[in-house]
């Protein structure tokens, strides 16, 4: 059976998808503050009772039971029936059913930051496409192109931190700010 549990989510949103159950043959409960030391698998055994959360201000869904295609045809059905969710989505898988809840949303809190910071810097360096240098000496035209490739080459790593992420596009930004 697929089971769905969500947290931080307003209860209206989670009356939805509860009600959305028979349509989607998915089962759906909320998880509390205080489940947030059980494990991953700990946490889909029973149903609770819908709690106010109050640790974190994101939205999680974490599904167990779903391939990445019937997860994606789930979160499309919920679009469709114009209830869609906005927030950081976790699939159960063996690497992670035994970490303890609290541990998997802080590290999946960090993932989803460097991605969206990441996106931020692929949009800065497409930015520059259109630029002319030419107003530049060639000292700053050289640095501008070195800042450049330095952050392709961050976006590339898998070992990015979000640390260099953010340095790059506050680099690349200053540069871009000269230029103008």
């Amino acid at each position: 059976m697929k089971k769905i549990r969500l947290y931080g989510c307003p209860k209206e949103m989670v009356e939805s998808y509860k009600n959305l159950s028979s349509l989607t043959k998915v089962n759906v409960s909320t998880i509390r503050d205080e489940d947030l030391n059980k494990t991953l698998e700990e946490v889909f055994i029973e149903e609770s009772v819908f709690e106010e959360n109050s640790i974190y201000e994101e939205m999680f869904m974490i599904m167990q039971g779903f391939t990445t295609e019937t997860m994606m045809d789930f979160l499309n059905k919920l679009k469709e029936m114009d209830v869609p969710f906005g927030g950081i989505k976790i699939m159960q898988t063996e690497h992670n059913k035994t970490w303890k809840l609290l541990d998997l949303l802080n590290e999946v809190k960090k993932e989803h930051e460097l991605f969206q910071k990441s996106e931020v810097l692929k949009q800065v360096i497409m930015s520059t496409s259109k630029v002319s240098l030419h107003s530049l000496s060639e000292k700053k035209q050289i640095e501008f192109k070195e800042q450049l490739m330095k952050s392709y080459m961050i976006l590339q790593s898998p070992e990015r931190t979000l640390d260099q992420v953010e340095s790059c596009i506050r680099d690349c930004l200053s540069l871009l700010k000269e230029i103008q």
